[in-house]
């Protein structure tokens, strides 16, 4: 009976490498990499990937007809907050941070 309205929001945490040192030196090889892109289009209502590159990037995506730019800004809000946390004491147990 849920069908597609059992998972309505994706959290995804990218891990595989993409040093651009991967695409130099290609030479003498039988198979190179040359460019690459990521794309996705989540069919949920709303998602969050995470990239850990030289610095953090997080990408949030939300569907507009479900969810207003407040509502949305204040999840943005809660995360930020829970990074700073997790930043000041990285030791602390993760069921120990409170939003």
């Amino acid at each position: 009976e849920l069908k597609t309205e059992l998972t309505d929001h994706l959290w995804v945490f990218e891990n595989y490498p993409t040093n651009p040192a991967i695409f130099s030196s290609n030479e003498n090889r039988h198979f190179a990499i040359t460019d690459y892109e990521v794309v996705d289009e989540p069919h949920v209502k709303y998602g969050i990937m995470c990239f850990p590159e030289e610095k953090l990037t997080i990408k949030f995506g939300f569907d507009q007809t479900v969810y207003e730019a407040e509502k949305i800004q204040e999840i943005l809000n809660h995360i930020h907050g829970l990074i700073n946390m997790i930043l000041q004491n990285p030791i602390q147990a993760i069921g120990d941070y409170k939003l």
